[in-house]
């Protein structure tokens, strides 16, 4: 065996074992967030949770500008300098992020609760938005530090302590508190009440872990590297401040445009969306680091084996949930309440377009993470400009339809953009030809689920024959990649050690 290819089942063992943790991890929070979204939903109706949608979304703009996109840069540098061996560096980037992010999140906090008025009433005509956007700057200083902690957490491999703060911790303690104010006839103040306080319990169990660890030596005097970390961190906020205003751009602008029902119905079809990239975004944790390290260690090789690997997982979990939401879309978005089955339409068009993210992997963090931050900036720059002349058209026109259709059409452009874009800068790419076996299992599964419907629908009730079609296309398709000898099992180490590694 050679190095490189020693290199890349090593890092494939360290990949998997660490996403298995990551998706356990996020099943919970996800289970958690939608268990929340619902019970938001119910107690607030579509027009509450539009405003406290487009809320968070105004704060988390901000929220970027806090954190200087120090944030991924300590995630880099962290890994990059642990593959360099250099200690000293490392910790010296864990602390200036940290007291970097809470000034900057302090003076943008200040600003947002001064602006939120001219933000909600002059801009989107929603002056009950003011109350909820001054919530979300009074938590800014705290709240940023959880993103900073999580990356520490993750370019050191203390996948646990990410876990269980990121994923546990906060939901868990949100969920509770929200549905014991809201029993006890709180709405909106105590949705936020439990927020701020969710927060505070995270943040505070953060800081002990890194103290207890001994790896948070905040009072050793830091490495003259700010200036790097800031130059890294200046395209990153760049890239981050456009890719977040471009994905959120449709609901921004049909805030502007719309009604605050029709922003609550796009809000909760981007939660369930989420399903679609669920495993893809597990593997950014994980896989983000390690491309860091290996590229410190100029392995492209195993970069390249591993963007492979990690790319046929995502797409395999993602194609049959779009296929469910595609066949089951008014059944789920129904869930939410009457005033939500109006999306299921764009509920489909906006899986589809999911989907794209799902089959190209994580090429857009790996341009950042191999050291190609503005060819991100760049990208953002170009879909947003887009979106805007777009959504200028679509959005009056069509309003939440139009936003879908906008949605889904700029996600396919921008991850065939950032496949071009890593070919010609690191000759490699995510795809090989096992992406034909999800696809063929997919219409299996579609066969067989079809022929169930017509043979049973007129003898079970509608929620028992949609509940049972799910499953039976589900356990279907997952056969059929397993005869199709598409190797899961190498995604359980546990199981079965990783080929070629001794």
């Amino acid at each position: 065996m050679n190095k490189s290819d020693h290199h890349s089942s090593h890092e494939l063992l360290r990949l998997t074992s660490g996403t298995q943790l990551m998706m356990a991890g996020e099943f919970i929070s996800m289970g958690l967030l939608y268990s929340t979204s619902i019970l938001i939903s119910r107690f607030v109706g579509a027009d509450g949770y539009g405003l406290y949608f487009l809320a968070s979304v105004v704060a988390y703009i901000a929220s970027l500008l806090g954190r200087f996109g120090l944030d991924y840069t300590v995630m880099r540098f962290s890994g990059y300098f642990r593959g360099k061996n250099q200690p000293n560096h490392e910790h010296s980037a864990v602390q200036i992020a940290v007291f970097v992010t809470v000034m900057l999140s302090s003076v943008v906090a200040i600003v947002l609760y001064i602006l939120a008025p001219l933000i909600s009433t002059a801009i989107f005509n929603k002056p009950d938005m003011v109350k909820i956007v001054r919530w979300f700057a009074f938590m800014l200083p705290v709240s940023n530090l959880i993103p900073i902690f999580t990356s520490i957490f993750l370019a050191r491999g203390q996948v646990k302590d990410k876990i269980m703060l990121e994923n546990i911790l906060f939901p868990v303690v949100k969920f509770i508190l929200i549905a014991l104010l809201f029993t006890i006839g709180f709405r909106m103040t105590g949705l936020m009440l439990a927020i701020a306080a969710a927060t505070l319990a995270a943040v505070v169990v953060g800081s002990f872990r890194l103290q207890k660890q001994n790896r948070f030596a905040m009072l050793r005097p830091p490495l003259p590297i700010t200036g790097k970390l800031l130059r890294f961190g200046t395209p990153v906020l760049g890239e981050g401040l456009l890719s977040y205003i471009s994905a959120w751009a449709e609901l921004l602008m049909l805030g502007y445009f719309a009604h605050a029902n029709d922003v609550g119905v796009l809000g909760v079809i981007i939660r369930v969306t989420m399903l679609v990239v669920f495993v893809q975004y597990t593997f950014n944790g994980i896989f983000s680091p390690i491309i860091a390290e290996l590229h410190g260690r100029d392995n492209v090789p195993a970069i390249s084996s591993l963007l492979k690997k990690q790319t046929l997982w995502s797409f395999s979990a993602a194609l049959p949930l779009v296929m469910l939401f595609v066949g089951f879309s008014h059944d789920l978005m129904g869930i939410w309440g009457n005033a939500f089955v109006g999306g299921a339409i764009a509920l489909a068009i906006i899986a589809f377009g999911r989907l794209a993210d799902a089959a190209v992997g994580t090429v857009g963090m790996l341009l950042m993470m191999m050291g190609k931050p503005k060819v991100n900036t760049v990208n953002s720059l170009i879909i947003l400009l887009i979106k805007i002349g777009a959504g200028w058209f679509l959005i009056p026109r069509y309003g939440l339809l139009g936003a879908a259709i906008l949605m889904a059409g700029a996600n396919v452009l921008i991850d065939v953009l950032r496949v071009i874009e890593v070919y010609y800068f690191f000759r490699i790419h995510p795809f090989s030809s096992n992406f034909l076996k999800p696809l063929l299992a997919v219409m299996i599964g579609a066969l067989v689920t079809w022929l169930w419907h017509i043979s049973l629908s007129q003898f079970l009730p509608h929620v028992v024959m949609v509940a049972t079609s799910g499953v039976v296309f589900l356990f279907v398709y997952l056969v059929a990649l397993l005869k199709l000898d598409i190797d899961l099992m190498a995604f359980f180490p546990k199981w079965r050690q990783v080929e070629a590694i001794g």
